[in-house]
């Protein structure tokens, strides 16, 4: 129950003198206006961006405009004409001549939900800056990130049209850094950053429901629904596995062994997977369904890279992986070798020890990401099959993070781990010829990697896809370090990759590879 307060702020015959006044009330500044349908008062603050409301026009349907940038009020409602942040107005009443101004708040829960509802019309329309302003309203009224987040993530999920997306999958790095910064601004930061990402990849997407929960739960079902891509019974399977009860430590297993059955997604399907499970613990319970049923869609969906010539040899190492007995191969070796003879290689020494193995292969994917020549990412010469990127070198890495974790618990997923992990280190041997030069000796300070949080968080990229890919591999870079799996030589690779300018737009070289396809297409 909130307490009524209002409060005598001008004289009636003063402010018709005068047709509008600007008041405090505390550390309120409101605006008050004499119009035709009576006394009308709002913040004198724009939602937009504070502009002093008191300087705009009002005309004689009592809409006002902020002229700073024409947006539109209806002053009776507070509602933006233009779809933006509402305008808070607030009762008036004339007594005795005396202009009273109810400044009282609503009730917390009704102000919570008006903000919420706000925020979503913020997500739906892509707009990062009211999305930020929202957020920051929300922590105002006690509102946690994970509360937030949850509820736009519970209402966005469906219209991701091919399920869990990197917008998912970097929610919970997020939400960890915030929990490093002591500066509010910067937390504030890392909640915005997922929610602007969800809002790009949402924007224009209608809703495409899940599918109802099968009658029950079946493992072998829910493994070969995914297999045959079929969406409806893949998303019933995961959801009759909720209703019944089966855990994420239940799940995941099954999960995982579905994401690692192809080359799958250049290795999103398993870092996916690891994202959406570590995404339930931070938001709770309520998050199950949204990021398993997006998680399994995008299961379905994803393409099978071990099925394209590249990769052809992949399926045959597998099924001789355990028969070699060749000691390890070292860094130097991998880097001579492309994809077929570097699944050989593996296969050749697949009786070490995993993790021994496992080493040998991450050094070699940072190895790779330090010596990326990157003219390969900006020339406009190439067909379509050379268009490479910085990202075709950072996903060895943070898919090499996400397969030592899994394949830790299941020791059967190790084969299949390992081999996907020299299908990254082979197939970019093209484009990173040479070793990688000597890393420079670091201090043992800079290993803890606080040094490259500020290039993490402000990155200054429009792009949400870029911003989130430099953080999941700064996180798995930081740790692999902790577990004891990356030296110096992995930061070294880290801080190129960072340091780096990125190339996103390739204007030229899409116009050359059109030209060349619809040459060829008869």
């Amino acid at each position: 129950m909130t307490t009524r307060r209002a409060l005598d702020v001008i004289g009636e015959q003063e402010l018709v003198a005068k047709g509008r006044a600007v008041v405090r009330v505390g550390s309120k500044q409101l605006a008050v206006f004499a119009t035709e349908r009576g006394v009308l008062a709002c913040n004198n603050r724009c939602p937009h961006e504070g502009y002093p409301l008191a300087e705009g026009t009002l005309d004689d349907r009592c809409v006002l405009t902020c002229n700073w940038h024409n947006w539109k009020f209806e002053l009776e409602t507070g509602r933006n004409l233009y779809g933006g942040d509402a305008l808070r107005t607030y009762p008036v009443e004339i007594r005795a001549g005396r202009v009273w101004v109810d400044v009282s708040d609503p009730p917390p829960e009704l102000a919570v939900a008006e903000r919420m509802a706000r925020l979503h019309e913020a997500v739906t329309d892509d707009s990062t800056d009211r999305i930020a302003r929202e957020v920051a309203r929300l922590l105002g009224l006690g509102v946690t990130p994970e509360r937030v987040l949850l509820d736009v993530v519970a209402r966005r999920a469906e219209h991701l049209e091919f399920g869990f997306s990197h917008a998912l999958a970097g929610l919970p790095d997020w939400l960890a850094l915030a929990d490093e910064l002591p500066d509010e601004a910067e937390r504030l930061a890392c909640f915005v950053e997922p929610l602007a990402h969800i809002a790009r990849d949402t924007l224009r997407q209608p809703a495409r429901p899940f599918a109802p929960a099968a009658p029950q739960f079946d493992p072998a079902l829910l493994a070969e629904a995914i297999e045959a891509e079929d969406q409806a019974r893949a998303e019933g399977a995961v959801r009759a596995a909720l209703a019944a009860g089966v855990s994420d430590d239940e799940l995941a297993p099954l999960l995982a062994r579905s994401a690692l059955s192809h080359y799958a997604d250049f290795g999103h399907s398993l870092i996916y997977l690891q994202k959406a499970l570590e995404g339930i613990r931070r938001l709770g319970g309520d998050a199950r369904w949204p990021l398993l049923g997006s998680l399994v869609r995008s299961l379905v969906y994803a393409q099978r890279d071990d099925l394209i010539p590249e990769f052809r040899e992949y399926r045959p190492a597998l099924e001789r992986f355990g028969s070699g007995t060749a000691p390890l191969p070292t860094v130097t070796e991998l880097l001579e070798l492309g994809t077929a003879d570097t699944l050989a290689r593996v296969v050749d020494s697949s009786a070490a020890a995993p993790l021994a193995l496992y080493r040998v292969l991450l050094d070699t994917a940072a190895a790779r990401l330090s010596c990326f020549d990157t003219t390969w990412a900006t020339r406009v010469d190439r067909p379509v099959s050379d268009n490479v990127g910085w990202l075709d070198f950072t996903h060895a890495l943070t898919f090499g993070h996400a397969a030592r974790s899994f394949a830790t618990r299941q020791p059967e997923l190790w084969p299949a781990a390992l081999l996907q992990l020299a299908c990254f280190t082979g197939r970019n041997r093209r484009y990173a010829p040479g070793p990688p030069p000597d890393a420079e000796p670091l201090a043992e300070a800079s290993l803890d990697l606080a040094h490259l949080l500020p290039s993490i968080l402000d990155h200054g990229l429009a792009e949400p896809i870029v911003s989130v890919h430099r953080l999941k591999t700064f996180v798995a870079v930081r740790r692999e370090l902790q577990a004891g799996f990356a030296d110096a030589a992995h930061v070294a690779a880290l801080e190129r990759f960072l340091s780096a300018p990125m190339k996103r737009r390739h204007v030229v070289r899409t116009a050359r590879q059109a030209l060349a396809f619809v040459r060829r297409e008869d």
